[in-house]
């Protein structure tokens, strides 16, 4: 990889799927939970209604909290423990005096 990339392929994908799907969808679905039956009762029953929308927007969640715990995993699988996380926090590799 070359020294200006921060990110392999597989993590420009990962954040790539989250930002540009799961959050939109999270917050468009939350959105409608909140306010859709009052301001918005055509399009709100066309999407199914609480009965679709309400588990759509759990499952994502489910799928931000999974994303949140492997994260944190993942950052104790370097050298040391807290290798990785050093790595994220300051950008690059520091070497061992």
């Amino acid at each position: 990889m070359a020294q200006n990339q921060r990110l392999n392929p597989l993590q420009k994908i990962a954040y790539l799927v989250l930002l540009i799907l799961l959050i939109p969808l999270q917050l468009l679905s939350g959105i409608f939970l909140v306010y859709g039956a009052e301001y918005w009762p055509i399009i709100f029953n066309r999407l199914g209604g609480l009965r679709i929308i309400a588990p759509i927007h759990t499952l994502l969640a489910f799928v931000f909290l999974s994303f949140f715990i492997v994260h944190i995993y993942l950052s104790t699988t370097g050298d040391t423990p807290l290798g990785l996380l050093q790595e994220m926090v300051f950008g690059d590799r520091r070497k061992k005096s």
